[in-house]
């Protein structure tokens, strides 16, 4: 299945910022005529601010985190998208930092779709727990903010794969995975559940060998939303959060046709995890 280019959003900023206020109302569990009423303003204006279709004047944001009673790391980062003016968004920070993962987790929520790729490891949004907690202390993270963290990036790993989800995996990063061989184990078997035929998922692995494609350029995600398709991109040391003009759609287009079928990937996976199993009963 060809993903599809959908339009092109007129404002990243806009359309993070009527995820992160959808996501916060649910997550104080009002309805949104309710909050309309309370904040004086029609359902249908309220409802054009979340699918990002107009940017709500920073006054009405922060009416309606106040009344939300939603305050601190949020209501900043929140109320701090509200006064950009670029279209692009742009998070300064390690990989695992609060905003990024709030972030993530908001586009998460507007998304109806979402396809992922990473040529080299195992992509956040297809680990387990297990996995995505030791990945963090493998990066030098304090046991807090494993701990704050993973609960966010649980979240939102539930969330997306609660919808139609594609992850393009390079066979690359099955020789990269971190953890101990329990640890390890257990999340070839979470992307094998993942790959079942009754999942939502589609797991799909590009081999080594495949001739140069745009992918290997780097990782990406891409969600899909009512007001355009966002796309994030992770690095050390900040995340880009920008509209697709239909490069990176390009780029799936690409993926998909050189990753293995769905049936095929989880074959190369269930061979790298008997290796795994393997080297397990030789190093006991």
């Amino acid at each position: 299945m060809k993903p599809s280019k959908g339009p092109m959003a007129v404002s990243t900023r806009v359309t993070l910022l009527g995820a992160a206020l959808r996501a916060a109302r649910e997550r104080a569990s009002w309805g949104l005529n309710e909050l309309a009423r309370k904040i004086g303003v029609r359902p249908a204006r309220l409802s054009g601010w979340e699918l990002g279709l107009r940017a709500a004047p920073e006054i009405d944001v922060a009416y309606i985190l106040g009344t939300l009673g939603v305050d601190g790391d949020d209501k900043r980062r929140i109320l701090a998208l509200a006064r950009m003016t670029a279209s692009e968004v742009v998070i300064l920070g390690r990989h695992h930092d609060y905003d990024r993962y709030a972030m993530l987790a908001d586009c998460g929520t507007t998304a109806t779709s979402v396809a992922d790729w990473n040529p080299l490891f195992i992509p956040d949004l297809v680990q387990n727990d297990d996995y995505a907690r030791e990945t963090l202390i493998a990066a030098g993270r304090t046991e807090a903010e494993v701990h704050f963290v993973g609960e966010l990036g649980a979240e939102h790993r539930e969330l997306i794969q609660s919808k139609p989800f594609t992850a393009y995996i390079g066979e690359a990063a099955f020789a990269h995975m971190t953890g101990s061989f329990a640890t390890v184990s257990r999340q070839f078997g979470f992307l094998a559940s993942l790959a079942a035929p009754i999942s939502s998922v589609r797991v799909r692995v590009v081999p080594t060998g495949t001739d140069r494609n745009p992918g290997l350029m780097g990782p990406f995600t891409r969600y899909d939303t009512n007001s355009g398709p966002v796309v994030h991109l992770p690095s050390h040391g900040a995340a880009v959060f920008m509209p697709d003009d239909g490069n990176y759609s390009d780029v799936l287009e690409e993926l998909d046709n050189v990753a293995l079928s769905t049936t095929d990937s989880r074959a190369l996976m269930d061979k790298y995890a008997a290796k795994h199993r393997v080297s397990l009963r030789r190093s006991a």
